[in-house]
């Protein structure tokens, strides 16, 4: 299964500037005479994920050091992932950049950036294990740090109606951009149990349009709390204790999903689907994105409802280039990166290994998907961008890792590849996801973590990049604004040329004479004895319950999309880590699977107490044409009630249709 949120998130919270100071800053070799210090705690959607130690410090040579640090914390799936981030600078005591230092530390990697300004140009160093590169470009005179701007306005004069504007480098995009600060006024703001007067200030980012932060500072111009409502982050100062204490980690699965209105699609027969979205607080057109594959429709007055279609990329009528693809226009997506090392030896090789003699793109770009999809176990390894080379060394990770692995071996081959971050359709919901689109003669999403080529009309797009530093943001900034914002609603899809629409929430199969029968998942089942069927609404499930005793007991029908030719045996493996958490959470009584029947259906069983409630569990699973078909039963009733021979008889009705 896809870690839905993943690490797209980590990465956009951790890694992108969206509040001034928000940033960890690794401290000069020099010890310098303490000029400022502040400490923050950062909030998602209430939640504290980091802590910001800031300082200001004035070096022996008289030059700043803006610094601080910063540790990134959630629990995935009952595990710790750590990110800590650090960007250091020294500027003059006017604020005129000198030079910054960028780190980022996870379990597996260190991931360095540094950059120094001398006679208008600036000068990066580039350090990732296999890769060190240099880049140089121009730094237009009277440009700030972004990460100084908190120090900068603690000695501003504030007054209301005031504008200020600087001209900004990001040091973690690697990107200019402009920053408004709107003096608003004094105003009361509840601050613990207190409500003092604040100078409140509207901030305003080209790097992240349309996203407006509020800041409240004290009569010392020191920040008390920003908050950025559109992304559910707040930032406010507190104590070192209250700071430094660990972290309460947040668990990322309330915020992973997106519930649609529909189970169950057979997405890898669709053609087209087309979806209504809508926004609580952002134009639609801030969030979707227009691409090869999609196209988004704007309704006015407000804008922030829209139509998306996405359609799946004809193959057959492509024209592919040959390799190696060039193009002036294309060299961002053929470059390395600190996360795609295309240049690494060993990556070199096995791209070599994989493509041959091909010399057609796409049957090339094939190849390195197919590759990817089976060498690489499905699984996590640290909070942040696992690099291309550390992926070919672990051969294990999620979309994230499947997506910049398939990019490095695609790049070390000719073939242009950019990013896609965004949201995939999976049994009625939409998780977070990344994916790689290719340049063969036109651009073409394809999907190693599923083993998709062309990737499925399932892939909505939020965020497109290069994969470079730069691309963050555009990864961050879709994914941010759709979390606990975004409503999906699936009004119709195309699938061997006959177009369903969706009129009522559902899986869309119809009741009659004691059975179940669904002709756009060609799947038939019959109640067993004394049950009945019952389609919940709220979340599109099929409920078979038993009546007219205990009306709480119920068996749910679900399908899951999975990789094309799977097989039960494949689908129960890779479940088994979810089935032993799940076993975690129980006193468990007994525990085991079983294979059944001539197709190898699996059935997981386990029965077991959790507080003063009894559960008995049990799931069939039976993988056919992409689909995983699960019929689990939960029951907290007695232990001693026994309905394993009624859901076996269903099971045994459950059969495919014509």
């Amino acid at each position: 299964m896809l870690n839905k949120l993943s690490r797209i998130f980590i990465i956009a919270l951790a890694l992108i500037v969206l509040l001034p100071g928000v940033y960890a800053a690794s401290p000069p070799d020099q010890q310098g005479k303490p000029v400022h210090e502040e400490w923050h705690k950062i909030l998602f959607w209430g939640e504290p994920i980091t802590f910001e130690k800031y300082t200001v410090e004035e070096m022996p040579d008289g030059n700043l050091s803006v610094k601080s640090d910063m540790k990134s914390a959630v629990l995935q799936d009952a595990v710790r992932q750590e990110t800590e981030t650090t960007v250091g600078c020294i500027v003059k005591p006017d604020f005129t950049p000198v030079s910054f230092v960028r780190t980022e530390i996870t379990a597996t990697e260190e991931k360095t950036v540094s950059g120094k300004i001398k006679d208008g140009k600036l000068t990066l160093e580039f350090s990732t294990p296999g890769m060190n590169r240099t880049e140089e470009m121009l730094f237009p005179p009277g440009t700030y740090f972004f990460n100084t701007i908190e120090e900068i306005l603690r000695h501003e004069e504030l007054t209301p109606g005031k504008l200020l504007t600087y001209p900004i480098f990001d040091e973690g995009a690697l990107s200019f951009g402009m920053l408004a600060v709107k003096v608003i006024g004094k105003e009361q703001h509840k601050v613990g149990d207190e409500m003092p007067e604040l100078m409140r200030l509207q901030i305003e980012n080209t790097l992240l349009p349309g996203v407006v932060m509020i800041q409240w500072m004290d009569d010392k111009n020191q920040v008390v709390e920003t908050e950025a409502p559109a992304l559910g982050l707040t930032l406010y100062r507190s104590s070192e204790k209250e700071a430094s204490t660990p972290l309460k980690l947040p668990q990322m699965a309330a915020i992973r999903y997106i519930q649609s209105n529909f189970m169950l699609i057979p997405m890898n027969r669709v053609s087209r689907l087309t979806m209504r979205l809508v926004s609580q607080d952002s134009n639609i057109g801030d969030i979707a994105v227009n691409d090869v594959t999609q196209r988004l429709e704007v309704f006015p007055p407000d804008l922030k409802t829209g139509l998306l279609t996405v359609d799946k990329i004809n193959t057959t009528t492509l024209n592919p280039l040959s390799l190696p693809v060039e193009g002036l226009n294309l060299n961002p997506y053929l470059a390395p990166t600190q996360y795609v090392q295309s240049m690494d030896p060993d990556i070199q090789n096995i791209a070599r290994e994989i493509v041959g003699n091909e010399k057609d793109s796409w049957k090339a770009a094939l190849l390195i998907n197919d590759w990817v999809f089976r060498n690489l176990r499905k699984g996590q390894i640290n909070a942040s961008f696992a690099s291309a080379r550390e992926v070919l060394r672990s051969r294990e990770g999620d979309c994230t890792e499947h997506t910049v692995l398939f990019a490095a071996l695609a790049r070390a081959s000719g073939i242009p590849v950019r990013a896609n971050t965004g949201l995939y359709y999976n049994a009625g919901t939409f998780g977070y996801h990344m994916w790689p689109e290719v340049f063969v003669g036109e651009w073409v999403p394809v999907d190693p973590t599923f083993g998709q080529t062309p990737a499925d009309p399932g892939h909505i797009i939020l965020g497109t990049g290069s994969l470079d530093d730069a691309s963050r943001i555009q990864f961050a900034i879709g994914l941010l604004r759709s979390i606990k914002r975004l409503d999906i609603s699936i009004m119709s899809f195309t699938m061997g040329g006959k177009t369903y629409r969706v009129e009522r929430p559902g899986t869309g199969g119809i009741i009659k004479d004691g059975r179940y029968i669904n002709k756009i998942y060609s799947v038939e089942m019959e109640a067993a004895g004394g049950w009945k069927f019952s389609e919940d609404p709220r979340n599109g499930y099929m409920i078979f319950s038993l009546a007219p005793a205990d009306p709480g007991t119920a068996i749910t029908l679900f399908g899951e999309m999975v990789p094309e030719k799977t097989t039960s045996e494949q689908y129960f493996k890779i479940q088994i880590p979810t089935y032993k958490k799940m076993v975690e959470n129980f006193k468990v009584v007994k525990a085991g699977y079983i294979k059944e029947g001539k197709e190898k259906t699996y059935r997981v069983y386990f029965s077991g107490r959790s507080g003063e409630i009894n559960f008995v569990m049990i799931q069939y699973i039976y993988v056919h044409d992409g689909i995983a078909y699960v019929l689990a039963s939960t029951y907290p009733v007695s232990l001693e009630k026994n309905y394993l021979p009624k859901v076996k008889e269903m099971m045994n009705t459950f059969h495919f249709i014509k």
